[in-house]
């Protein structure tokens, strides 16, 4: 996992994040701080956000460009997430329940969904394109499919 972070990090610079962003960090600050506290919340949080956004990209890729990602592994990052928050609630010794912690992920993932269909949908209003012209969203996609293709080789 140390192994993903150092990439993560290293793939993308910790430019100034951008006002059209719905986010206060990244998803490499995600790893880093992940990384810096030793505390998995952060690695959660980026499964789940990285699920939502790969999601939508790959959708908005099939549906305009006939392009299917075969390869999609959105699916398994909210798999992830779920099972780090599980791991997490044990880890800290909560009362669990199984159903409450899919409803969690559920949560999220549809949360974190919303604020990037927002932002693809925004930036397509003003640029033209869900992403090209963003560098800043560019660089959470990239992120994502870095994060995404290093849990599916461990």
């Amino acid at each position: 996992m140390k192994r993903l972070l150092v990439i993560i990090t290293l793939l993308t610079t910790l430019s100034a994040w951008s006002d059209s962003s719905p986010y206060g960090v990244n998803i490499s600050e995600l790893m880093a701080k992940s990384m810096d506290s030793n505390d998995s919340t952060y690695l959660t949080i980026a499964a789940y956000r990285c699920s939502a956004l790969l999601a939508l990209v790959n959708g908005i890729r099939e549906r305009d460009g006939g392009i299917k990602d075969e390869s999609d592994s959105s699916g398994e990052l909210l798999k992830l997430g779920y099972y780090m928050t599980v791991a997490n609630l044990r880890k800290r010794g909560a009362d669990l329940d199984m159903e409450d912690a899919a409803k969690r992920a559920k949560e999220s993932y549809d949360r974190h969904y919303s604020k990037y269909y927002d932002w693809l949908v925004s930036n397509y209003d003003t640029y033209g394109d869900y992403w090209a012209s963003d560098k800043n969203l560019k660089s959470e996609i990239i992120d994502c499919n870095t994060f995404s293709h290093e849990t599916a080789s461990q």
